[in-house]
């Protein structure tokens, strides 16, 4: 399905909105089961991908829940609130607190991650991310010049493959309280990184990093795999913040013309 007038990354925040409107208005009430991941995509004219991530967030929050082999529920305790100026600022309003807050906590958790697995790294760890790396390589080579909309999924599969790279050096660190906290983070690392790739940014400036903290971890350089870490991952933060500001920029333009209007 072609999805058109916002990158594909970004479509989430239209299902998060429409979905709030839909509590709102009382179609759903707490308790009440909603529509499948693929029945909601029909309704909103996307595909599953910003669905999925859209429910993502909203489980994080507590406004859904997931009952395996059931559905997506509304939560009992349903958070959403109306804003006293009427605006719908749902969306931008969790997603950009909550990632913000989720950078912090990787570049605490990925920087001593890299730290231990210069120290602690084996053979097949190395083998593993290297194998990442390359697979990363094929993938971007083969992404032709069409529109985000018709790459939408060989960037999902960037994203995904990104976040192979970076479970797998906290899986080398060889840690298992750090893994499990890690992992559980999993479903918003993969939301942050649709804010992170994208056809119009993501370069090979990703995969050098990458390859240049594979160096350092092969060489254990422990503090400076860490320093690394934390400079990818603070331009990573750097990109997001860009990408945010742009939303605001375009939804604060919008807002100027239908006032003009």
């Amino acid at each position: 399905m072609k999805e058109h007038g916002k990158k594909p990354g970004l479509l989430y925040q239209d299902v998060l909105e429409k979905i709030r409107q839909m509590v709102l208005d009382g179609t759903y009430k707490p308790g009440d089961r909603l529509p499948s991941e693929r029945d909601m995509a029909e309704l909103f004219g996307v595909s599953r991908v910003p669905v999925r991530e859209a429910i993502k967030i909203l489980e994080y929050t507590g406004m859904l829940e997931i009952v395996p082999g059931d559905g997506v529920y509304l939560a009992s305790a349903c958070p959403v609130s109306i804003l006293p100026d009427g605006q719908s600022r749902f969306s931008f309003k969790i997603t950009a607190g909550l990632l913000a807050d989720l950078f912090e906590m990787r570049c605490i958790l990925e920087s001593s991650a890299c730290y231990y697995a210069a120290q602690r790294r084996t053979g097949e760890d190395i083998r593993k991310l290297q194998g990442i790396i390359e697979e990363t390589k094929r993938k971007k080579s083969g992404i032709s010049s069409a529109s985000e909309a018709e790459n939408e999924g060989a960037y999902q599969e960037l994203r995904a493959i990104s976040h192979q790279f970076h479970t797998a050096i906290i899986e080398a660190a060889h840690n298992a309280v750090l893994n499990s906290i890690y992992k559980s983070l999993y479903d918003v690392l993969d939301v942050s990184k649709s804010l992170t790739i994208s056809q119009a940014d993501y370069t090979f400036n990703g995969i050098i990093a990458h390859e240049f903290l594979l160096q350092k971890i092969i060489s254990q350089d422990a503090d400076g795999a860490r320093t690394v870490m934390l400079q990818h991952l603070d331009d990573a933060r750097q990109k997001m913040l860009h990408t945010l500001q742009g939303e605001m920029d375009g939804e604060a333009g919008g807002s100027e013309k239908e006032a003009e209007a």
